[in-house]
């Protein structure tokens, strides 16, 4: 992301103003994103394949989202607020005027898209060979979020997870059933709360975990 990115840069002078853009509020769930957004909110970060749409993965505080869709002129993927959220918005003529001052940033914005671009696509094959029960808990685990008691929970309806795996909301609640006999979770309505940790982690690696 841009601050990590800069953070990395050794400024010779004082870092230009716009390293400071403006913050915009976002509210979840529901709330779409163009390409250009960034916050430290919880994003789905989703790719849309026809006749569904695939979420390839999340990011949390200080990520940016959009650069690589940006910059690959690819408008098949959108970014949706999983929590409230605040977004700090720059546009492509800031990053080239940060780029003018540093000549290290385009190398670093690269390695950025690489990695970018490497993860989506090891998501996007991991999904299409994983059963649902992997999937399910892989999401789960990546949405779930600390809260002041120390608990893990991921702040999801049904629907939305479906949507998210890219199945239907009654594989979902008969996933969610399992996982809760099984002493994994626990749901209420909107969230569902990791119970074992551990156990969801060796679920989401998938029926090789272990050999």
């Amino acid at each position: 992301m841009i601050y990590r990115l800069c953070s990395r840069l050794r400024w010779e002078t004082r870092p230009p103003r716009l390293m400071s853009p403006p913050a915009t509020s976002c509210s979840a769930p529901g709330t779409l994103l163009g390409s250009r957004s960034s916050g430290p909110g919880l994003f789905a970060c989703s790719c849309r394949r026809m006749p569904a749409q695939s979420t390839i993965g999340y990011v949390g505080p200080g990520d940016l989202i959009g650069l690589a869709p940006l910059l690959g002129g690819s408008r098949a993927w959108n970014a949706e607020a999983v929590v409230h959220t605040t977004l700090a918005v720059m546009t492509v003529e800031q990053l080239q005027a940060v780029a003018a001052v540093q000549p290290e940033l385009p190398w670093l914005i690269a390695e950025h898209v690489a990695t970018w671009a490497s993860a989506a696509m090891l998501t996007l094959a991991n999904d299409s060979s994983q059963p649902i029960a992997a999937r399910v808990a892989r999401h789960l685990r990546e949405l779930a979020l600390r809260t002041p008691d120390g608990s893990a929970v991921a702040q999801i309806s049904h629907q939305r997870l479906a949507d998210a795996v890219g199945t239907v909301r009654e594989v979902i609640s008969r996933q969610l059933r399992t996982l809760r006999a099984q002493g994994v979770i626990d749901t209420l309505p909107g969230r569902v709360i990791i119970v074992n940790e551990t156990r969801l982690d060796g679920i989401a690696a998938g029926p090789s975990h272990g050999r």
